[in-house]
């Protein structure tokens, strides 16, 4: 067998250590993630988590970019191509697929997210420019859908937007803070049922 490379190997212990990071923050909470915890449940030196990341805030933000991969990848499945109400919708799918496949990553990214909001990080930012974008991406759907005459005409593209984007997270919020208490691949089946009745001309 051919001998990883450098780049492979260091390809490696990023995935390890990002998805022992899930699990701390799943199992322990976000303040008691370290990054020496890191290090040795992903089966490395103590100190490699300090090298790579620098500190807990650059380890968080490397696992931000990893969940905004692995979303993108989503979208652009289901996404591609879809604009207007179907693409609303296909949005909607990618959320449930996310979910069905990658639970724990999605948990812990919304529980960094939630845990940063008004401590003007990083992280925090990231989350309203987030934010800023699922709104913008809804409003420019129902456009393109009023357009193309798909969704009804006397929907206010920015209220329904922002109502769209609040429920999302709100569903979220909810099943991050109690997994257990929450079916939430079959909330967002119910979502996008609601949503095509509501818009559908």
């Amino acid at each position: 067998m051919k001998p990883l490379t450098h780049a492979e190997k260091s390809e490696i212990s990023e995935l390890k250590m990002l998805r022992e990071a899930t699990r701390l923050i799943l199992d322990v909470g976000t303040s008691k993630t370290t990054l020496k915890d890191v290090s040795i449940g992903a089966g490395y030196s103590h100190g490699l988590a300090s090298q790579r990341y620098g500190s807990k805030e650059g380890l968080f933000l490397a696992l931000e970019t990893f969940h905004r991969k692995l979303w993108k990848a989503e979208l652009s499945h289901y996404v591609t191509g879809k604009s207007g109400l179907q693409g609303l919708l296909s949005r909607i799918n990618a959320m449930e697929s996310i979910l069905s496949k990658e639970a724990d990553s999605v948990r812990a990214m919304y529980l960094l997210w939630f845990d940063s909001v008004g401590d003007h990080s990083e992280l925090s930012q990231n989350l309203a420019k987030f934010n800023t974008e699922a709104k913008a991406v809804t409003t420019l759907y129902i456009k393109e859908g009023q357009k193309n005459g798909e969704i009804r005409t006397n929907i206010k593209d920015r209220d329904y937007a922002f109502k769209h984007v609040a429920e999302t997270f709100g569903m979220l919020y909810l099943w991050a803070a109690a997994p257990d208490s929450v079916d939430i691949c079959a909330a967002f089946q119910k979502f996008r049922q609601r949503t095509e009745q509501e818009l559908q001309a």
